[in-house]
């Protein structure tokens, strides 16, 4: 395939900043060095088509750690990787030679397996045998991309000969072009939250991606990868991983896909069993893998080359390719030693337990709202109960339908922090826009905060019908100040910080701070829907360490719902209601003659 030259690129991107059309010409290859190069492409035959690990065999050499000397791959202290290397590398030469289409592959893995390593020889194989241009994502960060060419890329291909005589140019961290073919290396930063800006992932075409550490990824840099393979023919998709929490990231993924997991054979009684963390036990000062059957210890040492261990798909009529790659199956990994992790109280080790060392997700206690949290709001009242209010507040997530939630303040002695408890008057669904005008006047509602997308035009038409009262909301990543939504006047909208908008809105829940009717479990989809989202601890590129609430892809619509009617009611404690001094309203009220209304 001939490369687009960086003009045709940017023909493509009109609206790319001076700044950013500089950055992507310092990117890329001059137009003169792009042009010889397709030019050359075209003299030089296919490199004989091997399987993936023949030609891993045959042309890959690696500098041993220990003794510095360097010799040939091999996979003798990695026998796990073998049916890996034949089975994917099988697929991979189907879909090259056009044979079937490309599914996706997802391996989700402990730490040190040898994974990265593969993903890297998929590489090689693809650009040397087939001329691919492969795109491979690593997490963002300072120096991510430059410290990766330097430590697995570039020595890589200094080592091994094979590599040296296809090499072109690949003196450029991010760019190294071959005689057939092109690795991108990409880091995933997300300048300012802002994807659009994302100009390192949004100009180069490919045939392959692959997403290395997808857990450490930003969410919104896994769209524009997998745009990079637009135009290819094979749009073959790997992706990699540590995992970190439960239905995030790559284990998301990996439940999509035929889930091919480890299974030993006991050598005692002969029978085959999932090799999973509940085998392991101590009994009588030993750490062992115990069968079920005979109550024998299997031995791991011997395993694979005895034909004892294997892969096995849980779900085998799934097109997606996915692998689970515990420590267990790794005869070096101590026992001993894992046993001791996993019997640590820190939740910090916990977690590394089960990701680095088993390959599975952990969810901290106290990550998200749990079924005992909602229960635990519960009042007297049934949603039926309260058909009308005079002084309510307003919360509303679009979605194919509209989801609605609608909290009265009251006045409370419980908490003498907080004088106001919020009383759920209203949940639900409604299909129509103009059913929410008759929810407005049948509550009182005076303050009301929809979701600004994706019905902009319905939702601005919507506002217009309660002037003063209906503010569009939009999610952002801070509000200057202290405070945590600012409001618009004039413009009717609102800025929400998100995580601090779903923190608060947990919060209030988890500390009984809400009244939730006692019929809410039979609101459709409402407890599934609250405790979808789930607290997570990140890193940023400086390293400072922060809490987010990643977006999982399941439906969470109350829980929006909820943070805007929090950010409604923010608005709403600041005003007088309009008959506060006829009913003497719980409302605090000024000691001036005239009230302030304003922009707040």
């Amino acid at each position: 395939m001939d490369y687009p030259t960086t003009s045709e690129l940017l023909e493509l991107l009109p609206f790319l900043s001076e700044q950013e059309r500089a950055e992507m010409q310092r990117l890329m290859p001059t137009e003169s060095e792009l042009a010889t190069w397709n030019e050359s492409q075209d003299e030089i035959p296919p490199a004989p088509r091997l399987t993936l690990l023949q030609w891993t065999e045959q042309h890959r050499f690696i500098q041993n750690k220990a003794t510095r000397e360097i010799a040939r791959f091999g996979l003798g202290d990695y026998p796990w990787l073998e049916p890996i290397y034949n089975e994917i590398g099988r697929v991979l030469f189907e879909v090259l030679t056009g044979e079937r289409a490309a599914p996706t592959i997802y391996l989700r893995k402990g730490a040190q397996l040898g994974v990265t390593e593969f993903a890297l020889n998929v590489t090689w194989y693809g650009i040397d045998c087939f001329g691919l241009s492969v795109f491979y994502a690593l997490p963002p960060g300072h120096g991510i991309a430059g410290d990766f060419a330097h430590t697995r890329v570039d020595p890589a291909i200094a080592y091994s000969p094979r590599l040296q005589e296809i090499a072109g140019d690949i003196g450029n961290v991010g760019l190294k072009m071959f005689r057939r073919g092109v690795l991108y290396l990409r880091g995933t930063h997300i300048p300012g939250g802002r994807p659009d800006k994302a100009t390192q992932l949004a100009s180069v075409p490919a045939d392959m991606a692959i997403v290395d550490e997808w857990d450490r990824i930003p969410p919104a840099a896994i769209p524009l990868i997998r745009d990079r393979l637009g135009d290819s023919r094979y749009k073959l998709w790997l992706g990699l991983s540590t995992p970190t929490y439960p239905g995030i990231g790559i284990d998301a993924e990996y439940q999509e896909t035929d889930q091919r997991e480890p299974q030993i054979r006991c050598q005692a009684c002969g029978a085959w069993n999932w090799l999973t963390w509940d085998l392991v036990a101590e009994r009588e000062g030993q750490v062992s893998v115990w069968c079920p059957d005979c109550q024998g210890a299997i031995d791991r040492a011997t395993a694979w080359e005895q034909g004892r261990l294997r892969f096995t798909a849980r779900e085998p009529d799934r097109a997606a390719i996915g692998y689970w790659l515990p420590k267990l199956i790794s005869p070096r990994a101590s026992l001993a030693e894992m046993w001791a992790q996993s019997q640590a109280t820190n939740e910090a080790k916990i977690l590394a337990f089960w990701n680095n060392a088993m390959g599975l997700p952990y969810e901290p206690k106290g990550a998200r709202l749990t079924l005992e949290l909602l229960r635990a709001c519960m009042g007297q009242h049934l949603l039926s109960d309260r058909q009308t209010a005079t002084w309510s507040a307003m919360g509303v997530d679009v979605g194919l339908t509209l989801h609605v939630w609608i909290i009265e303040g009251i006045q409370s002695g419980i908490d003498p922090n907080r004088s106001w408890r919020a009383w759920t008057l209203y949940l639900g669904e409604v299909a129509e826009w103009d059913e929410l005008d008759g929810l407005m006047a049948r509550y009182g509602v005076g303050v009301c905060v929809v979701d600004a997308m994706p019905e902009r035009r319905l939702a601005s038409q919507f506002a217009q019908r309660h002037p003063g009262k209906v503010f569009l909301a939009t999610y952002v990543e801070e509000v200057p100040g202290a405070e945590w939504c600012q409001f618009d006047v004039p413009k009717k909208r609102v800025r929400i910080e998100r995580t601090t908008g779903l923190d608060r809105a947990h919060e209030n829940i988890a500390g009984q701070r809400d009244v939730l009717p006692r019929d809410f479990e039979a609101v459709p989809g409402f407890v599934e829907q609250m405790t979808a989202n789930l607290k997570v601890k990140g890193i940023k590129p400086d390293e400072t360490v922060f809490y987010h609430f990643p977006r999982t892809g399941k439906p969470d619509h109350y829980d929006h719902a909820k943070v805007y009617c929090e950010a409604a009611m923010e608005r709403l404690q600041k005003l007088r209601p309009p008959d506060s001094r006829q009913r003497g309203s719980a409302v605090p009220r000024s000691s001036k003659k005239r009230s302030y209304r304003g922009r707040l």
